[in-house]
């Protein structure tokens, strides 16, 4: 699976080979995609967008965006780049 963060100035990171995204919507409820999940469009806030990949979690804080799921790709679409944390599970 695939995990990519536009913003108006491109892409701000992208994470291969990844097993599974997990996130918060803005409503406060969290979620968790993993591969082949159902086509999905939903707002997220500023909460972290956790990539994980072999035990390794790198985590990405964004500002408000639109998180869009299909054909085992997770783009967010977001204004910027809060910043971005590697860390192991």
């Amino acid at each position: 699976m695939k995990l990519v963060i536009h913003s108006p100035s491109g892409v701000e990171a992208e994470e291969n080979n990844i097993d599974a995204v997990r996130t918060t919507l803005v409503d406060g409820k969290p979620l968790t995609i993993l591969l082949r999940h159902a086509p999905l469009i939903a707002q997220i806030g500023q909460k972290p967008i956790t990539a994980v990949k072999s035990n390794v979690e790198r985590s990405f804080i964004v500002k408000n965006g639109i998180l869009l799921v299909a054909e085992d790709t997770v783009k967010v679409l977001t204004n910027g780049l809060v910043r971005s944390e590697p860390k192991h599970a």
